[in-house]
């Protein structure tokens, strides 16, 4: 089993392309529970120059996938299955305001982190993305974001997308130059209902 690698592109649709591609040539087969999946460890991901206007992402995108994740992040209803949403753990407690806090007592803080676990109240699902970093460097912000599984298949892009709206919010506040999104995944992996149509997306091109 591959355990690192780095995938490295100018927009989320080409990084996540390439993510599907590493996945499925190189993933080993993995089960959760009785759902099988191909699976590779350790994947970071680093998106150069995010943008939501992403024509890759127009053409095979799921509309529906990136409406709902951008709920999860923005919107102000729980996800009934997790009984939370992203909004509610990035936004709550002290909300981005800790963040900003951070960075304008020092520019190059390394305490400007969001966390979004919550272990004891993580009994239906425990998030995916459970931290969220900001760092500014030569005034571009780098959003630096943990996950414990990533569906590489059907939501890498619609998280992307959603974290680029973040980035460029906090960016707006802290007023940088530029946005940079790097992901470390620790599960990166495509569902075997996926495969197929992952396929000729990404070799075929249709």
């Amino acid at each position: 089993m591959n355990r690192y690698k780095i995938i490295e592109k100018d927009s989320i649709g080409e990084a996540w392309l390439a993510a599907a591609r590493y996945v499925l040539e190189t993933g080993s087969p993995v089960e959760f529970g009785d759902v099988a999946a191909r699976e590779v460890l350790n994947l970071e991901i680093v998106v150069k120059n995010p943008h939501r206007d992403d024509p890759i992402i127009e053409k095979h995108g799921n509309p529906e996938m990136i409406d709902f994740m951008m709920g999860n992040f923005f919107g102000e209803e729980s996800i009934e299955e997790w009984g939370y949403s992203y909004r509610q753990r990035i936004f709550a407690r002290f909300g981005l305001d800790h963040l900003f806090a951070k960075l304008r007592e020092k520019r190059t803080s390394t305490w400007s982190i969001s966390t979004l676990l919550r272990p004891e109240e993580d009994e239906k699902h425990v998030p995916c993305l459970t931290q969220i970093q900001v760092l500014i460097r030569e005034e571009r912000l780098y959003l630096i974001c943990y996950f414990r599984a990533q569906d590489i298949g059907r939501k890498l892009y619609a998280d992307l997308m959603a974290l680029t709206e973040l980035g460029n919010l906090i960016g707006r506040e802290v007023k940088t130059a530029g946005l940079e999104i790097i992901l470390h995944i620790a599960s990166a992996h495509i569902y075997q209902a996926d495969i197929s149509s992952l396929e000729n997306i990404v070799f075929q091109g249709s």
